[in-house]
């Protein structure tokens, strides 16, 4: 019965982790366009706010959802699935949904990311605890 408490915990924060993620992700991303559309910006400017956004994005979603432990396991679930759902709500809204080499790199780095994050929301949220 532990068994299945753990396994339905470690969901439950995950997924709360993500739908943080991905909503605060599509809210950057609205405000950051509204902005290109007031003073357009280099396109290799564009591609480095994109990925601080994404960290910006999982970091908070990590610190938001993820508690008690496998932080790195929790954080790095919730960096590729906020990636990728992100990718996919994006790519619906453009009509440009095609998997590319770009989307395996976007995963990559949500991997790494939220590995950090996760690692970063657990101990600090212990620390408070104490």
């Amino acid at each position: 019965m532990q068994k299945n408490n753990n396994v339905l915990e470690f969901s439950l924060q995950t997924l709360k982790s993500v739908g943080i993620a991905c909503l605060l992700s599509v809210l950057c991303v609205f405000v950051f366009a509204f902005v290109l559309y007031l003073c357009p910006l280099q396109d290799f400017t564009v591609t480095a706010i994109n990925q601080i956004i994404k960290a910006f994005c999982i970091f908070f979603g990590c610190m938001g959802g993820i508690r008690n432990g496998k932080g790195i396991w929790k954080g790095m679930l919730v960096g590729v699935c906020t990636v990728l759902l992100t990718g996919l709500v994006f790519g619906v809204l453009t009509g440009t949904l095609a998997f590319t080499a770009i989307i395996l790199v976007d995963a990559a780095f949500g991997l790494v990311a939220g590995g950090i994050c996760g690692i970063v929301a657990v101990n600090v949220l212990s620390a408070r605890r104490r």
